[in-house]
């Protein structure tokens, strides 16, 4: 494990909780490890995989704004009240909802990418 990543991660966990208390605390609270079975970044809501090659491709923010998402996965029990639905379209809606809640809030730079209907505005 990259002793770089890892530390990034951390320093990404201590904005959110200083800047976003609320996902901070909710970063804090679950284990993160980098991990190449996912093609970016995961969770099951009670830890999150990291893919180290995706999330050295990102910024500061943008990492920030990842650790933020995947939190709020379990935040909003997505994991939980997925039951039968498609898990990529689940998957998909999630991120949708998630994503329109921290580009709302200024949590972190959404990545290149990142799922957010701009129809709207």
């Amino acid at each position: 494990m990259s002793v770089d990543l890892v530390r990034r991660l951390a320093k990404a966990k201590t904005a959110l909780i200083l800047e976003h208390p609320f996902f901070g605390v909710l970063a804090m609270n679950m284990p993160f490890e980098l991990s190449e079975d996912v093609p970016t970044a995961g969770t099951n809501g009670k830890r999150v995989k990291f893919n180290p090659h995706f999330i050295e491709t990102l910024t500061d923010e943008g990492l920030i704004f990842l650790v933020a998402h995947e939190v709020g996965h379990p935040m909003f029990e997505h994991p939980w009240r997925r039951y039968d639905r498609d898990h990529k379209k689940w998957n998909i809606a999630g991120d949708y909802v998630i994503n329109e809640c921290l580009v709302n809030d200024n949590i972190g730079k959404m990545p290149e990418g990142g799922l957010q209907d701009t129809s709207i505005y």
